[in-house]
């Protein structure tokens, strides 16, 4: 995976939610919804406020891959084979951590509330076994009728997401699914890194790629050689000086090498949010397999290589966030 990012409060605008526990759940209570969280598997659901029927529910909170033993293991799975769970307020950073624990796995997901949603960050604390995918969360159980868009992101190369309406969740033929693009413009990139990129001609003139300072710390000398060798297209380079306050560090290991004159300056350029993680972009047309391989190849053998500094978390992007439909307002019997 080239990009490691995690989420958390996602809107510091509203009152500051409220943490509530009994016996048997951990409730929070935004501005506009109810999470509660089960106390005894970490299961929750959502509702649109205090007193209103849950519209959303999910069984199990998360769900791993591994390679070694070519199966999967989910959190149901995981306490029903002796592992051990525990939910914790930790009230100096306001949020829920939920504590999985055996042997040979330990997972940690803290849930970071916002005003008006909240936020998963996962952390795979500990493994004896090599995992290949993450879930979280595993599931999402909600009707139909209840749903106006469900928001989910694609690869990069393609969209910067998809939207599922009601009527693909609801009973259809499948030759009634439709897909309608819909250009957002470079609002996404700016939500990530501070602004929008330089925005130049599809077929401008290719220029020699060049590897930087920080980038010879990061790739092999044969890596720098093979990087260099190639031109490129670089019409959608990033700005120098564009990344926010937030992010701690900003690693450019490619530009252009004529010095940033036409325009060209990251191609490869990653930030850490407060260190937690990396978030890579690798840009250009007609961008070469071997640039690509080798690029990725070697930002993953230097993390894999150099340790990764692990301070308290000051600042996430949103990732995702949830929309509550007005017609769900209405009260309900608490459940």
């Amino acid at each position: 995976m080239m990009g490691l990012l995690q989420a958390a409060p996602a809107s510091p605008e509203g009152p500051a939610p409220v943490f509530s526990e009994n016996d048997r759940q951990v409730v929070i209570s935004g501005s506009s919804y109810s999470a509660a969280f089960s106390k005894k598997d970490g299961s929750f659901q959502i509702s649109s406020g205090a007193k209103a029927a849950p519209f959303t529910r999910s069984r199990l909170l998360w769900k791993i891959e591994r390679r070694e033993q070519a199966d999967s293991l989910d959190s149901s799975e995981f306490l029903d084979q002796g592992g051990s769970f525990r939910s914790v307020v930790d009230k100096k950073t306001n949020t829920l951590l939920l504590e999985y624990a055996s042997p040979d796995l330990a997972v940690t997901i803290r849930v970071a509330p916002g005003a008006d949603s909240f936020d998963f960050i996962g952390e795979i604390v500990r493994t004896s076994k090599e995992i290949t995918c993450f879930l979280l969360p595993a599931d999402l159980n909600f009707a139909a009728k209840d749903v106006r868009l469900v928001v989910f992101p694609q690869s990069g190369l393609r969209s910067y997401g998809i939207g599922f309406t009601e009527k693909f969740f609801g009973k259809h033929a499948a030759e009634d699914v439709a897909l309608q693009p819909v250009m957002t413009g470079g609002s996404p990139y700016a939500f990530l890194f501070g602004q929008s990129p330089k925005v130049l001609s599809n077929m401008m003139e290719p220029v020699r790629l060049q590897v930087t300072e920080e980038g010879r710390e990061w790739f092999t000398s044969g890596q720098i050689e093979a990087i260099s060798r190639y031109d490129m297209r670089i019409n959608r380079a990033s700005k120098l000086g564009q990344f926010p306050a937030q992010y701690e560090r900003r690693a450019q290991c490619h530009s252009a090498a004529d010095g940033g004159k036409s325009g060209n300056d990251g191609i490869l350029e990653a930030i850490r949010a407060d260190g937690w993680g990396w978030l890579w972009r690798l840009t250009g047309v007609d961008t070469s397999r071997e640039v690509s391989r080798t690029s990725v190849l070697g930002v993953l053998e230097y993390l894999a290589s150099h340790p990764w500094p692990q301070p308290q978390p000051l600042f996430y992007p949103q990732i995702w966030d949830v929309e509550i439909p007005s017609s769900l307002a209405k009260a309900a019997p608490q459940p």
